[in-house]
C-alpha cells in the first residue's frame, strides 16, 4: 500500500490566548504543498492570530504549527526567524516599504536579510510583477496597488515554499485588487509555493482552491472550490 505524503502545513490544536482573550480555540488544519488556501472570518474571528502563529510571529498557548515536517515549537526564536527567512514570505496590508529606498532596493533588502543582494535578480522580480518600468521609484512615487506588487517581489524574491498574506487588496479598490491577484495566481501557477490568505472579502477567498472559515477563534467551515492548478513551466 503507498504511503500518504505528509501535509506540508500541520496545525494541531492550536490555541491563543492574551489574557482572558481566547483568539484562536483548538484548531485543526492540514494544507498539502503547493495548496492555495483562502480564510474567512469577521473581524476578530482569529484570522490574523492564525496567520501570526503559522509565520512564527507569536507563539501559541498551547497546540503546534509544523512546516514542511518541522515544528516551530522545536525551535528558539533565533531559529524562527531563521526559518521564517528561508521557508516564508510574507505580505501585509500595509506595504511596509522603507520610504527612502527605491523599489528595486527594498527588494534587495529582503534579499540582503537572507543572503546576499543581488540588483539583476531584484530587477527581474520586479518585473514580473509588472514593474518593468518602475525600477527606480520611491514608494511615494508608486500607486498603492504598484506599492503591493514591490511587496508581492520583496515576498518572493528568496524563492520561498510558503507564502502567507494578511488582506493583501484590503487598501485596494477592486481593479488595483483584480490586478494584484492575477499576478499572486500567475506566480503560484509558475513556481506552485504554498499560499495562505487572510481575507473578510467572499470575492477575493474564491481565488483560493480552498475557503477556511473561521469564528470566535475556531473553524467553522472548509470548503474546496476549485481543483488545484497544474504547474506551468516559467517562460524567459
Amino acid at each position: 500500500m503507498r504511503k500518504e505524503k505528509s501535509p506540508f502545513l500541520e496545525i494541531v490544536n492550536l490555541s491563543k490566548f492574551f489574557g482572558e482573550t481566547k483568539a484562536l480555540k483548538k484548531v485543526n488544519l492540514q494544507v498539502k504543498k503547493g495548496e492555495w488556501v483562502s480564510v474567512m472570518g469577521p473581524s476578530g474571528s482569529g484570522k490574523t492570530t492564525l496567520l501570526s502563529l503559522i509565520g512564527g510571529l507569536i507563539r501559541p498557548t498551547e497546540g503546534k504549527v509544523k512546516i514542511d515536517r518541522t515544528d516551530l515549537n522545536s525551535l528558539n526564536n533565533n531559529e524562527i526567524a531563521h526559518f521564517r527567512r528561508e521557508k516564508i514570505g510574507l505580505i501585509f496590508q500595509q506595504h511596509h516599504l522603507v520610504p527612502y529606498l527605491t523599489a528595486t532596493e527594498n527588494v534587495m533588502l529582503a534579499q540582503f536579510l537572507h543572503s546576499l543582494p543581488d540588483q539583476a535578480e531584484a530587477e527581474e522580480a520586479l518585473k514580473r510583477v509588472g514593474l518593468g518600468h518602475r525600477l527606480h521609484h520611491l514608494p511615494s512615487q508608486l500607486s498603492g496597488g504598484e506599492q503591493q506588487r514591490v511587496g508581492i517581489a520583496r515576498a518572493l524574491i528568496n524563492s520561498p515554499a510558503l507564502l502567507l498574506a494578511d488582506e493583501p487588496t484590503g487598501n485596494l479598490d477592486r481593479e488595483n485588487a483584480k490586478i494584484v491577484l492575477e499576478i499572486i495566481k500567475r506566480l503560484h501557477l509558475e513556481d506552485m509555493f504554498t499560499i495562505i490568505l487572510v481575507t473578510h472579502d467572499p470575492w477575493v477567498a474564491q481565488w483560493g482552491e480552498r475557503i477556511i472559515r473561521l469564528e470566535d477563534g475556531r473553524i467553522i467551515g472548509d470548503k474546496v472550490v476549485k481543483e488545484r492548478s497544474s504547474p506551468k513551466r516559467r517562460t524567459s
